[in-house]
């Protein structure tokens, strides 16, 4: 049976570029490249002269008229803050996009002056611009009549600061399309679809949920109130949805066989709950939602706060898991202040004959909010792939940590407000992470990459422009 919910997902494809301005691959905040020299052009008889198209900031040199043999003028420097001035005649190459995801001016350079009166376009972001893509290079000019083409200007880089974004205020369309790693065939699964062979009932009491979630029979279980659950037990071929934003679970969520020479969990779908995980038993892990031995799990439009210990964990062999539109964070009432750590993937370094060529997650479209300190994951093992995430935790020490044998794939996310925004964790040489297209605004520290390329993700997905997620994540993530 299919949910009742309307469901389409508003992604958009985007080529990622090669690294420009300072920082470790194409993602940067640094201030606004310095655009490279054009070489003078000579004029031929009556032409006029191509001059040098060098910008700092994003302006090209101007082109003088040439008389028999005479040389073309040399460039001028562009505006320290602006995003490029225009040049006095000769058709210029296009600058680069800035980025003024902070406050620096994120200008590109201009490309070399060329024949003609037409003006060149400097970076489209002046000192606070609103735009977060980096900036890529001006193309070259073209040849003056008789004299030779400028060079093309390097892309400025990304700013520090900028101006605030304004959001439209209307959540993305909720999709009921699983993307990631769940959707990928595996362990005699071909995909992860819950409870759907199964028929649809209602729990409006915690006894009932208890009983639903447990049954060997696959169900869709529709969930409305408040219930406290304690801790909820979760076996195979089940979709647990809330009706409503407000349906609520006090407790902690346990995807994993009820004992322990029972065959792995598998194919279980959690979606639009809040889980208050600030009475989640510390005995029994203290999670919010813990994932272990088992495999083909989505977790999507959750809100999942205030654990004792992790809010969504993955561990002990698990694999095929995805969690997508789901926020994480803490309040001052959690149990806990001194461990806001938020997600763990990989239980221990002594786990290795579990875990090693498992732990297959996909986190995409996630918010990490307040009050989160590190784990935006922390991973071991694992071949997680973590793209289009928004982390705005202010004070955070710690995002995405590569641990032993971690192969990580961050992509377009947008770092906000804290320290080490993907590193290697605790120096781990095994570990490796590819980086690209992401934005970092007030972050500060590593920015780790290499290693090795990590992996190719095997299923299809699309990455949001990673100026479009401080607005879409934050307006869709949660329970919708």
């Amino acid at each position: 049976m299919n949910l009742p919910l309307k469901f389409s997902l508003f992604t958009s494809l985007i080529a990622l570029g090669p690294a420009c301005g300072s920082g470790s691959s194409d993602d940067t905040d640094a201030t606004g490249g310095v655009g490279g020299s054009g070489a003078a052009g000579t004029a031929g008889v009556s032409g006029f002269a191509g001059t040098s198209g060098g910008s700092m900031g994003g302006s090209a040199g101007s082109s003088a008229t040439g008389g028999t043999g005479a040389m073309g003028g040399s460039s001028s420097p562009g505006g320290a803050s602006s995003g490029g001035t225009n040049p006095t005649g000769g058709v210029s190459g296009t600058g680069g996009t800035g980025n003024a995801s902070g406050s620096g001016a994120g200008g590109a350079g201009a490309g070399g002056a060329g024949a003609g009166g037409a003006d060149a376009s400097g970076g489209t972001t002046s000192s606070g611009g609103s735009s977060l893509t980096a900036g890529t290079g001006g193309t070259a000019g073209s040849t003056a009549s008789g004299g030779s083409s400028g060079s093309a200007g390097t892309g400025g880089s990304a700013g520090s600061g900028g101006a605030p974004i304004v959001c439209d205020g209307v959540p993305p369309p909720v999709s009921d399309q699983v993307i990631g790693w769940a959707s990928v065939s595996g362990d005699g699964v071909s995909t992860t679809t819950g409870g759907a062979a199964g028929p649809r009932v209602t729990a409006s009491s915690a006894d009932q949920l208890i009983a639903y979630a447990s049954s060997a029979d696959p169900l869709i279980i529709e969930i409305s109130g408040t219930l406290n659950v304690g801790t909820l037990n979760v076996v195979s071929n089940k979709t647990l949805i809330g009706m409503g934003t407000n349906t609520t679970l006090q407790g902690g969520v346990r995807i994993r066989p009820l004992k322990s020479d029972d065959p792995l969990v598998t194919n279980v779908i959690v979606r639009n709950l809040k889980i208050d995980a600030s009475t989640s038993n510390p005995d029994d892990g203290g999670d919010g939602i813990h994932i272990e031995r088992a495999h083909h799990v989505w977790v999507d439009h959750c809100e999942v706060f205030n654990a004792y210990d992790g809010n969504a964990d993955v561990t002990h062999g698990s694999n095929w898991v995805t969690i997508s539109w789901t926020k994480f964070h803490y309040t001052d009432s959690t149990p806990n202040p001194g461990h806001r750590f938020s997600n763990l993937i990989g239980h221990s370094e002594n786990t290795a004959d579990t875990d090693r060529g498992r732990l297959k997650v996909t986190y995409h479209h996630n918010h990490w909010g307040e009050n989160v300190e590190q784990r935006m994951p922390r991973i071991r093992f694992g071949d997680v792939h973590v793209f289009n995430n928004y982390m705005n935790a202010p004070g955070a020490i710690a995002a995405v940590a590569a641990g032993t044998e971690a192969k990580v794939v961050v992509e377009n996310n947008h770092f906000e407000n804290l320290n080490d925004a993907h590193f290697f964790h605790e120096g781990s040489t095994t570990a490796q992470i590819a980086a690209s297209g992401n934005a970092y605004v007030n972050t500060t520290g590593k920015r780790d990459v290499g290693q090795g390329s990590a992996f190719t993700p095997p299923y299809q997905y699309t990455l949001d422009p990673v100026d479009s997620v401080p607005c879409d994540v934050p307006e869709g993530a949660g329970p919708r």
